[in-house]
């Protein structure tokens, strides 16, 4: 399996001019997005899934817009952003077609109880569980010659990848992730029938002009 993980472009709460919990692109996020969209035109994904918050599925629409495909994008509740809450109720429905960015919801995020019964906050813990448990979905049910891309955010992208890595980076690891940047994972069987991953980029942003780069 070829997985890309990707960061949504500059939203109008990175830019400092809102304080909105699901922000939209702003204008050099949108043409972050496009090409980010040029950049990976040539891989042909089997599959594109995103989160559902504005930020995220509109940076993966633009990219599925340039795979010359019919591709469509999925949104998965359990890409979101740390801190998102089981409640929020997705708006992007209310800017993108269903026709052109349908929702495939496998999992959703789950609402976490304390032991007096009330809703809690989500914890570390619990989202690097998250995080495991998309990453050996995705390992258990793709193929080895598939091609995905997940579409996230700067700091869930970090609990990807120690699932990615099996736990091998620690708390104190900073992983930088620009707007608009991919990392890219391959996972396969070596002649020895061995499970292996090689890491092919981190937070590459070539593609993106360096006066555009946030």
């Amino acid at each position: 399996m070829d997985l890309y993980i990707a960061r949504h472009g500059q939203s109008a709460s990175n830019a400092g001019v809102s304080d909105s919990n699901d922000p939209p692109l702003t204008e050099l996020g949108i043409h972050q997005a496009q090409l980010l969209g040029d950049a990976l035109a040539d891989v042909k994904f089997d599959r594109i899934i995103a989160s559902p918050l504005r930020r995220s599925a509109r940076t993966a629409y633009e990219v599925a817009a340039k795979q010359g495909t019919d591709i469509k994008v999925e949104l998965l509740p359990e890409l979101c952003e740390v801190g998102t809450t089981a409640s929020y109720r997705w708006t992007f429905f209310d800017e993108c077609p269903n026709e052109n960015c349908p929702a495939a919801l496998p999992l959703q995020i789950p609402t976490i109880f304390g032991s007096d019964g009330i809703p809690r906050e989500e914890t570390r813990e619990d989202t690097a569980v998250r995080a495991r448990k998309i990453i050996a979905y995705l390992k258990e049910n793709s193929r080895e010659d598939e091609k995905i891309l997940l579409c996230a955010h700067g700091v869930f992208n970090k609990y990807l990848f120690f699932a990615v890595m099996n736990n091998f980076f620690d708390d104190c690891t900073m992983l930088s992730q620009d707007n608009c940047c991919y990392n890219h994972f391959v996972f396969y069987t070596d002649e020895q029938g061995r499970d292996r991953m090689k890491i092919r980029f981190l937070n590459n942003n070539g593609h993106i002009p360096p006066e555009m780069r946030t």
